[in-house]
């Protein structure tokens, strides 16, 4: 089957680009403005403004394609329309190149290690993220309000020493950026889509207590009654992010106009909730059938929604695509926090709900975690964006490393061992 981005290429729409914008170096900041950035003219004020990597919204969905051309009409010289939607492609795709090539390497590659970086070096690497896909200029967001959002933000991530911190909302944020970027998902979504996506990894796992959906359920949590033991950690980090940015002070969304104000509070909501692994088998099987479903409509709100929702996904989980050191040290800290938590639900006489009974169970749990979670997404990303191949292949890479012997084999769901694990990571519907 083609690519979504391998069709873009002959369908993108026409899109008046701003050149000065494009090839503009989003690095070279002033001196007394680090926020600053040597970008040009002003963007233009319209809803969705052109970035030097334009995706407006009305180019590209989750395929980013129109109706791909029926075979009499191939023959491009006839369609001087045709040419132009061809050469505006390009045009952009080669911006997002130089882009990427432009890029320090300290926030492009999949060798990022948040757990190396104090929380002050990693709120920089979020702005420079942030400045490269020119999140601040097209959306007006004040170098004050930001830095207050950040410092909040790491503020509310209540654990240390273990897995669900601040260093892993960043480490998500970043191969989300990656995904954009290197992987080329930019050119199927719009600014607004980018700014959702970026948020909502920051703040996906904020105030997070340290134990499980299932063990606050079984233990009958006040958080649990809130939200009615449906996808309750999830519901609870949305509505922290949103509650804290009804402070202005820290409202990075404070100059949207209310349709793009009502669309990121839904986008963020929805990209939040992907992130509860029991919603995992639903969200592929929609893209699944998608994919063979015909072509993408670029004006559906819908298919580009679902794309979002995979790509924090996979996010979410890309710790096991990292260079083997790094993974490890990922590894390392949620076994950590699954233990804890085991000996929370012993103290308790309740039944654990971790899969994993001690250290030396460290090795299954990660290669059942591949099987069952990450390879399923990245198979189902790689669908849709080809250039992601390079994270599967990391992650199988490490899978081998943690002793499995038949590491591309995912274990038969239908084995009692493997229907108990699946029940461990919340994967039944």
């Amino acid at each position: 089957m083609e690519s979504p981005l391998a069709a873009l290429r002959l369908t993108r729409p026409r899109n008046r680009l701003n050149f000065r914008l494009l090839f503009a170096n989003p690095f070279k900041r002033t001196r007394d403005d680090p926020f600053k950035c040597n970008r040009g003219p002003a963007a233009n004020k319209r809803r969705n403004a052109v970035s030097y990597v334009d995706t407006h919204a009305d180019a590209a969905d989750v395929g980013g394609t129109r109706q791909r051309w029926s075979s009499e009409d191939s023959d491009t010289t006839a369609n001087p329309s045709k040419q132009e939607q061809q050469a505006e492609a390009a045009q952009e795709e080669r911006a997002l190149e130089q882009l990427t090539s432009r890029l320090p390497p300290a926030i492009s590659t999949l060798n990022f290690n948040a757990l190396s970086m104090p929380d002050e070096d990693l709120r920089a690497r979020v702005t420079d993220m942030f400045a490269a896909l020119n999140m601040f200029q097209i959306f007006h967001i004040e170098k004050e309000i930001f830095s207050a959002f950040l410092l909040e933000l790491s503020s509310r991530y209540i654990l240390q020493d273990k897995f669900h911190t601040f260093k892993h909302a960043v480490d998500v944020c970043q191969f989300c950026f990656v995904i954009l970027t290197t992987y080329k998902a930019k050119l199927l979504l719009r600014d607004i889509d980018v700014l959702i996506l970026l948020i909502a990894c920051l703040a996906h796992d904020i105030g997070h207590p340290g134990v499980s959906n299932a063990f606050l359920i079984m233990t009958q949590d006040p958080l649990a009654l809130r939200y009615n033991d449906k996808s309750v950690l999830e519901n609870h980090h949305a509505f922290e992010a949103l509650q804290m940015m009804k402070d202005s002070w820290f409202n990075v969304l404070k100059h949207l106009d209310p349709d793009q104000m009502r669309e990121a509070r839904t986008g963020i909501i929805s990209t939040i909730l992907a992130t509860d692994l029991a919603k995992q088998k639903g969200i592929l099987r929609k893209v699944s059938s998608r994919l063979v479903a015909g072509p993408w409509s670029d004006e559906s709100n819908e298919d580009r929604l679902l794309l979002m929702r995979l790509i924090i996904k996979a996010s979410d989980v890309s710790n096991a695509t990292r260079p083997w050191e790094i993974s490890k040290m990922w590894s390392d800290l949620i076994v950590t926090e699954f233990l804890d938590q085991r000996a929370k639900e012993v103290a308790l006489g309740i039944c654990s709900s971790v899969p994993i009974g001690d250290q030396s169970d460290q090795c299954r749990m990660a290669s059942g975690f591949c099987d069952f979670v990450v390879r399923p997404v990245f198979e189902c990303l790689c669908s849709i964006l080809p250039e992601c191949k390079e994270s599967l292949e990391s992650m199988e890479q490490n899978y081998i490393l943690w002793g499995v012997d038949e590491p591309f084999s995912p274990i038969s769901p239908t084995a009692p061992a493997a229907r108990g694990f699946a029940r461990s990571w919340s994967l039944q519907e």
